[in-house]
């Protein structure tokens, strides 16, 4: 019997029927490119959002939050203060993010803007930021061209709390709002005013121990009128700088603007170098360098322009995940140790074969070893969904990996055993590293006999709970005839 062919009345049904499942569903918005490519930057103009561009540079928890628009803040994790720049003319000032022509770069890890506005007459400001590679801490150079004598730069530093937010600051889950300069985060910060820098002193509102401030960060600035000043009062950069301090204080400073460079560096860290304009401008080339450097790791060299700024990306942010010894869940939001989420296969394909060593070298030291095997037991707050996160359990046992790097005494309900050991396989594939394969064998014969022992468990445990159904149902059946 031949069967018949109902392809092309099928595809003339679909058709007729696609108009009909649009009927009463809202007409979707087109989503506008918000960044366009320009050789290997990431550009912009006049942006409207903040805090959406995070710099990387120590491999710690530490980042400088960047954006569209040229205010920056420091997160320590936790809230580390606010930067922000102003002008002022005469009695007319503004904020540089309120400026009506902003261009926009990200640049190979950094970021750069150029700054137009009638109050600037026909000169420009520019602002370049780049995060230091080897301490916690940033640089900001600022210069002008063009611009009139009689045009002044206000910058003012507040606003740390050491307070972390709910999910780092990530962006779509905590708002942008919580890395402004506000008032009520100046609480208890002590400043210390020299000459060319300024001492922060803050923290009581984090420390669990109650005990008062208890961190501190360092911020040098070229030679200004500096002053503290009322955080209540920040509408304009003028209204600020002329406020007098209260309760609540911030530390702000004017400064002439002309085509000299000057430098704002802020770090929670001891430098031990230069520090001094000068030490300063050599401290941001170099720090400029290493992360051009870093970011030109992969290059992309196609037709297509938005695809050439891939291979940077894919750098800055493979090394922002990276935090001694294993790679992390997230960057930002889920800074967190897991030890088979995606991170750890960006180590082989860029050339990071020491980093993928000691990532599963480390984990293979959190490998559970004792008991041989455990009990199944279901979790019952989460409705036997998954097992009781207790040490010694059937998942639990020997061969099972916990998820924090040298440490094997932590249960954690992420089963990601399978995933770990085929980043481990493909390294073996990789870097053809024999020693390291003879290593790291007996975690492998492990992590084989949990698999083996987990699937014959949970097989034997189902087939008693079919056979115990099963009764139930032959006696209910029984009592009902």
């Amino acid at each position: 019997m031949k069967t018949k062919n109902n392809t092309i009345p099928n595809l003339i049904g679909l058709l007729l029927l696609c108009p009909l499942l649009t009927i009463g569903q809202e007409k979707q918005a087109v989503r506008k490119i918000h960044y366009a490519p320009e050789g290997n930057s990431f550009v912009l103009k006049n942006g409207a959002r903040k805090f959406n561009r995070a710099l990387y540079g120590s491999n710690t928890g530490f980042r400088v939050e960047t954006g569209d628009l040229p205010e920056f803040a420091m997160y320590m994790p936790g809230m580390g203060g606010n930067f922000k720049l102003g002008l002022v003319n005469g009695k007319d000032s503004k904020w540089i993010t309120e400026a009506s022509k902003i261009d926009t770069k990200y640049v190979l890890g950094t970021i750069q803007y150029e700054i137009q506005d009638p109050i600037l007459d026909n000169g420009k400001l520019i602002v370049k930021v780049v995060a230091l590679k080897e301490k916690e801490g940033f640089i900001v150079k600022v210069y002008g061209e063009n611009v009139p004598k009689k045009v002044n730069l206000v910058w003012a530093y507040g606003g740390a709390t050491g307070k972390k937010f709910s999910r780092d600051g990530d962006i779509g889950a905590d708002p942008e709002s919580v890395f402004y300069l506000q008032p009520e985060y100046c609480t208890n910060n002590k400043y210390t005013l020299k000459k060319q820098s300024f001492l922060l002193e803050y923290g009581s509102e984090s420390n669990k121990e109650k005990t008062g401030n208890n961190k501190k960060l360092t911020g040098y600035f070229p030679g200004s009128d500096i002053k503290l000043a009322n955080p209540k009062q920040q509408k304009t950069p003028l209204e600020l700088y002329s406020s007098n301090p209260e309760n609540l204080t911030l530390v702000t400073g004017k400064n002439a603007i002309s085509k000299s460079e000057m430098f704002w560096l802020f770090s929670s860290e001891d430098l031990k170098s230069d520090v001094s304009q000068k030490g300063l401008s050599q401290l941001y080339d170099k720090s400029v360098q290493e992360t051009y450097l870093l970011a030109n790791r992969v290059k992309v060299v196609t037709p297509d322009p938005y695809i050439n700024t891939l291979g940077s990306a894919l750098s800055i942010a493979a090394d922002g995940i990276w935090e001694s010894p294993a790679y992390l869940h997230g960057a930002i939001a889920w800074r967190m140790y897991l030890n088979a989420w995606r991170g750890a296969y960006t180590a082989d394909p860029l050339g990071w074969h020491d980093r993928a060593k000691t990532h599963f070298t480390s984990y293979s030291n959190s490998q559970v070893t004792a008991p041989e095997n455990g009990p199944i037991v279901l979790d019952t707050v989460r409705n036997f969904a998954r097992q009781k996160e207790v040490m010694g359990t059937s998942m639990f046992s020997s061969g099972y990996i916990s998820r924090n790097p040298n440490k094997n005494t932590v249960a954690h309900h992420y089963d990601m055993n399978l995933v770990f050991f085929d980043q481990m396989l493909r390294h073996f594939k990789w870097t053809g590293d024999t020693s390291f394969m003879k290593e790291m064998w007996p975690t492998i014969q492990r992590h084989l006999n949990w698999e083996k022992e987990i699937s014959i468990r949970i097989m034997t445990d189902f087939m008693m709970l079919m056979r115990q159904f099963g009764r139930a149902m032959l006696y209910n059946t029984a009592v009902a005839v």
